[in-house]
């Protein structure tokens, strides 16, 4: 269930790729969607038909599933290369992959010689993850972190032209748009983006800034605590946990981790994601 800021969001990107690739009574694939939010949006606004692709998709008491929509309890592999589709969208998955290649590789197995058919991706943007210092951002359910150019290499090396890429949702999301190439040739675009070195200089620098933003939290929560006031981590997800596990100071209670722990534990999701970044830049 989407936010109404989230949801305003996604039917702006729904509108966006419906009027820019002309997607009125058309095929959308979707993997790794869920409940199919996002699929049941453009499907709506569009007229379109679609086809949600995961295994953990289980249908909700008085989930009214609408009839251009549909849900295959399976992963998206290159069996279901037949599958109509002008479109295959896949929003915030990759990041889960250790080995983030293997996704494409199937994806672009799948689109074949289709030069029609447009795969749009959408991951948390590691740039801005660094250059706004945001460790709570980094959290062991995503090993597999991108920039413009790390996303953009990907892409090329599994065989697909670059569209677009480009940052969304105040620059949290990295969305890039991807084709294969009408002459068969895959052109080099990725190194037009930042380069290697821009990104090493912010991993060092969220990483030498680290103590300082947690102490700079602590500081802050305590006196809000020591005036009476009540603090709320808004979504207790993965990243509010990080956050409050790397911010609050463990005083009164035992089973709480010590500081000196979280931040090892926060520093190991800084090594992975850099090693993450090097991978794939």
């Amino acid at each position: 269930m989407f936010s109404p800021r989230f949801r305003r969001y996604a039917e702006e990107l729904s509108d966006r790729l419906i009027t820019t690739y002309h997607l009125h009574q058309k095929d959308i694939v979707e993997i790794g969607g869920g409940r199919g939010d996002f699929l049941r949006i453009i499907c709506d606004r569009g007229n379109n038909n679609g086809v949600s692709f995961g295994p953990s998709y289980r249908p909700a008491a008085g989930d009214g599933v609408p009839v251009n929509v549909r849900f295959v309890t399976d992963y998206y592999t290159a069996k279901y290369a037949a599958a109509p589709a002008n479109l295959i969208v896949c929003r915030h998955v990759l990041e889960h992959f250790w080995e983030p290649r293997s996704l494409i590789d199937t994806v672009r197995q799948a689109v074949g010689d289709r030069k029609d058919l447009v795969v749009y991706f959408e991951v948390p943007n590691g740039e801005f993850i660094l250059r706004e210092q945001m460790f709570w951002e980094i959290i062991f359910q995503h090993p597999s972190y991108f920039t413009q150019s790390s996303l953009a290499k990907l892409f090329t090396m599994c065989g697909f032209q670059v569209r677009d890429i480009q940052e969304s949702f105040g620059g949290q999301f990295l969305a890039i748009e991807a084709s294969v190439p009408s002459d068969g040739v895959v052109s080099n675009v990725y190194s037009s983006y930042e380069s290697k070195a821009t990104t090493a200089a912010l991993g060092r620098a969220l990483d030498a800034a680290f103590s300082a933003r947690v102490a700079s939290w602590q500081d802050r929560l305590e006196q809000l605590k020591d005036k009476g006031k009540r603090v709320v981590a808004w979504g207790a997800g993965a990243k509010a946990t990080t956050f409050l596990k790397s911010s609050i100071r463990p005083v009164r209670s035992s089973c709480m981790s010590s500081t000196s722990t979280l931040v090892r534990q926060v520093a190991l999701y800084l090594v992975l994601a850099r090693k993450s970044l090097n991978l794939t830049a």
